[in-house]
């Protein structure tokens, strides 16, 4: 499975994804930025490479549901 697989898949279910790679102590990152706004999770992930294509349904749910769980939540009142 490729990055690109679970991308299509996210977006299918009207997830806005994208992918992204980023470099950090010399070593390229491959990952996936989830949802829309100033603030977005990245999942980092190279072990989809190893999960079978009949597998992407359980895969996908996972993120959406880590994506759910660390949902920044902030008080625009209080920031101004």
């Amino acid at each position: 499975m490729t990055r690109e697989f679970i991308i299509n898949e996210l977006v299918a279910r009207g997830i806005k994804a994208e992918a992204t790679e980023v470099v950090k102590n010399g070593v390229t990152l491959h990952g996936v930025i989830l949802g829309e706004g100033s603030v977005r999770p990245t999942i980092y992930a190279e072990w989809y490479e190893n999960v079978h294509e009949s597998e992407v349904d359980s895969v996908v749910n996972n993120i959406i549901k880590m994506m759910n769980e660390q949902k920044p939540q902030f008080n625009l009142d209080r920031l101004a």
